[in-house]
């Protein structure tokens, strides 16, 4: 019987202690498992002051290096200044004098309303009008363009001019190469050759700046018959 109580306590001391180091061995791991990360934290730490210490001492060494560059970019701006605003001087011979330089060569100004019209092969070039008192002269220049062929103009309802105002003036002298007139004229116009022509018109409101339209009433005779025309101008300036 004291041999069964004695195996009994036993074997309850050993469960006993067998319990006793399980929970022993289950502390220690908690606790190591407690301090690991604490451990790990701390090397991370340590890792990242090393590499902010490093990116520190990258940063001091350009801005070194940026200064030092900055000071040759303004060595250079000190040696080339000088150079830049040298202007080399130029000799000049007692005997040698600055030649003036020659006016631009400008033809005669085409005269203003200088136009012309084209009609039954006949050229008819307004070479301008004038205003003095209270006449107006227009002057002409008249190109056949075909053989020695008769033409004139002369007094009509169509020969007169238009001024800015709407006032109406008929024409009252005409000429035509030597032939002159107050009511027609007319010559033989040869072939390719200019003849000179002019109408005229009185009682022209002194101080009329345009006329607003010129009319003249024109014919022209040779193998194919006789035909009228009357040529026009528009916005003269007198």
């Amino acid at each position: 019987m004291i041999i069964r109580r004695k195996q009994s306590w036993m074997k309850l001391l050993g469960s006993v202690t067998y319990v006793g180091c399980v929970a022993l061995a289950a502390m220690a791991l908690l606790c190591c498992s407690k301090q690991q990360p604490q451990a790990t934290q701390v090397a991370q730490g340590k890792t990242d002051q090393a590499e902010i210490d490093g990116l520190k001492q990258q940063v001091a060494q350009l801005q070194d290096a940026v200064s030092k560059k900055n000071m040759e970019i303004e060595k250079l701006q000190q040696q080339t200044a000088p150079t830049a605003n040298t202007v080399p001087a130029v000799s000049v011979s007692p005997g040698q004098a600055a030649a003036p330089s020659a006016p631009a060569e400008t033809g005669p100004l085409p005269q203003q309303g200088s136009r012309s019209v084209l009609d039954q092969d006949l050229n008819f070039q307004l070479k301008g009008c004038s205003l003095s008192g209270s006449l107006v002269k227009c002057e002409l220049l008249i190109t056949n363009k075909e053989g020695d062929r008769e033409a004139g103009f002369g007094s009509s309802e169509r020969s007169r001019i238009i001024d800015d105002a709407g006032r109406d003036y008929p024409a009252t002298s005409f000429t035509l190469g030597a032939s002159v007139s107050t009511y027609s004229v007319r010559t033989t116009l040869p072939g390719e050759v200019p003849v000179v022509g002019q109408v005229q018109f009185d009682s022209v409101k002194p101080g009329t700046k345009k006329i607003r339209l010129l009319e003249m009433a024109w014919w022209v005779s040779d193998s194919k018959g006789s035909r009228n025309m009357v040529i026009k101008f528009s916005n003269i300036d007198l």
